[in-house]
């Protein structure tokens, strides 16, 4: 009886035309995915060269901060030049701001283009389900397959809608922070540069198994979904036959993998924060330490320390 046995998740293609969106196989092929996405975003060119014009226009304004507070230190703050700092403080004020007014208004277009890219990919494989055969609804479990167009649709979405913006952010904000960094003090930012490798490889590792960790989520909350949605529509053949305890014995196994699965996926997501935090506090203890030898040696200004600091945090 199928309401007692564990659901199997065969692999699946599903997708507009015949190449398929989604198969078990190509889920940790990152690079696939990728093209897939990119094909399907081609409607929603402009949109996105929009996005990326209020993004780098973000990054510009976000890199300007640091060096107009270090110039208002330097100039202003030490000498005690009140007019001068006030409208040096108005111009780090209108910066801000129009960073943040940038980045509000790139996050509302991804918002509404992530809905509508989903909505668009939603119809296409309810529309591609149409299609396929009865042997393929025979193998796949309809719970599985209503994961598929719900959840992994949905966490598409998230990631379109905030996690493209954040990378892309950055890895613009990377880079130019590099570049104001040397051209502050080339003494610094080559201090900066022999411990950014060490944090690339700590991050790196990190996020490779968050990744893991989440795909096995999704893997187990179809599975779950899968063997719900079966013995809830088919609880009266369940009782006609007297099969609750197997099929809750079922439901208890897939239950505890998908708690497992997501406690682990939630100790890696909850220990990222303190290691960020620790790597970026030993940062910051290095670079005030050097740059504080360099400053009492004269040979570097408190403002330009200071915006060191803040563009390493």
């Amino acid at each position: 009886m199928t309401a007692s046995r564990p659901p199997q998740r065969q692999p699946m293609r599903l997708g507009f035309g015949g190449g398929g969106m989604l198969t078990g196989e190509a889920a940790g092929n990152t690079r696939h995915t990728l093209m897939r996405m990119a094909a399907y975003l081609r409607p929603y060119r402009l949109q996105l060269l929009i996005v990326a014009f209020f993004v780098t226009i973000s990054t510009v304004l976000r890199l300007f901060g640091p060096m107009l507070l270090g110039r208002a230190i330097d100039l202003y703050i030490v000498t005690g030049d009140i007019i001068g700092l006030r409208t040096l403080v108005m111009q780090i004020v209108a910066v801000y701001v129009g960073a943040a007014g940038t980045s509000a208004v790139q996050g509302l277009i991804m918002v509404v283009l992530g809905q509508r890219f989903v909505s668009d990919i939603r119809a296409g494989l309810f529309s591609h389900l149409q299609e396929m055969s009865m042997a393929f609804h025979d193998r796949n479990q309809v719970g599985d397959l209503m994961s598929r167009i719900t959840n992994d649709s949905e966490a598409i979405n998230r990631t379109l809608s905030n996690g493209l913006i954040e990378f892309t952010s950055n890895i613009l904000l990377l880079g130019g922070t590099f570049v104001a960094m040397f051209l502050l003090n080339w003494q610094l930012a080559l201090a900066m540069t022999v411990l950014m490798p060490l944090m690339l490889i700590i991050t790196g590792e990190v996020t490779r198994r968050s990744r893991a960790a989440f795909r096995t989520v999704q893997h187990n909350l179809g599975a779950l979904n899968a063997v719900m949605e079966e013995n809830i529509t088919g609880a009266r053949v369940v009782q006609a036959f007297a099969r609750e305890k197997e099929v809750y014995a079922t439901f208890h196994d897939v239950n505890s993998r998908y708690r497992k699965a997501g406690m682990t996926a939630d100790i890696i997501t909850a220990a990222l924060g303190p290691m960020f935090t620790t790597m970026m506090t030993i940062t910051v203890a290095v670079a005030g330490l050097l740059g504080g030898w360099l400053a009492i040696g004269g040979t570097l200004e408190v403002g330009v320390l200071a915006a060191f600091i803040i563009y390493i945090m």
